[in-house]
């Protein structure tokens, strides 16, 4: 255990715990935005949207969705790992 107080470190995992579960809300807020300007584009193109333009908006939505949620899966582990610290010094 590093040094200094437990009651300090919980304080931190605490409040880390709430950093991270903010994240995630804000995450989705940027996700669903992102999302919402590739769909407008694509149902709104008309004649201006070429095939390519399509395959290209599609792939940037397929790599957005995969980005996002490696970053979620990220932001929970973290928040996991807070909790789990947090219930080992409530202990003591």
């Amino acid at each position: 255990m590093p040094s200094g107080s437990p009651k300090d470190e919980y304080m931190d995992a605490s409040s880390n715990q709430r950093q991270f579960q903010s994240l995630r809300f804000a995450q989705l807020t940027v996700f669903l935005a992102i999302i919402g300007v590739i769909l407008n584009l694509l149902i709104s193109g008309g004649e201006a949207l070429t095939p390519l333009r399509t395959y290209i908006l599609k792939g940037a939505g397929l790599i957005m969705t995969l980005l996002f949620w490696v970053q979620q899966e990220r932001t929970m582990l973290w928040w996991t790992h807070f909790v789990r610290r947090a219930a080992e010094l409530e202990a003591d």
